[in-house]
């Protein structure tokens, strides 16, 4: 989504080239307009052949979630995908809520 910013995604990547993870909100555009938040978690994997897979885990995040993470975009979003933004100081708490809801794993 255009809103996202791009320093949200270099930590993205960063941390999962660091750490061999990365967990945050990103809001995602919609094919037809418009647009919808998950709560993403990323890992790295390699295997015996030293190929790196990835696997994302997307649940739908709460409202007071969502709200928390627009609200960063909108003041520091540099600091929107990493463990000491406030709107990700929810996190483990929104996933036990909403472990039941995820919305797609993805291997790549």
């Amino acid at each position: 989504h255009p809103e996202m910013p791009r320093a949200a995604f270099k930590s993205l990547w960063d941390d999962v080239q660091a750490k061999g993870f990365w967990t945050g909100y990103v809001k995602n555009a919609r094919k037809g307009g418009g647009h919808y938040w998950v709560y993403a978690t990323v890992l790295r994997s390699v295997d015996k052949n030293g190929n790196t897979k990835y696997v994302s885990i997307r649940v739908k995040p709460s409202r007071e979630d969502i709200k928390a993470a627009e609200q960063q975009i909108k003041g520091q979003p540099e600091q929107l995908a990493t463990s000491s933004s406030p709107a990700l100081s929810s996190a483990s708490s929104s996933f036990t809520r909403h472990k039941n809801h995820i919305l797609s794993i993805c291997i790549r």
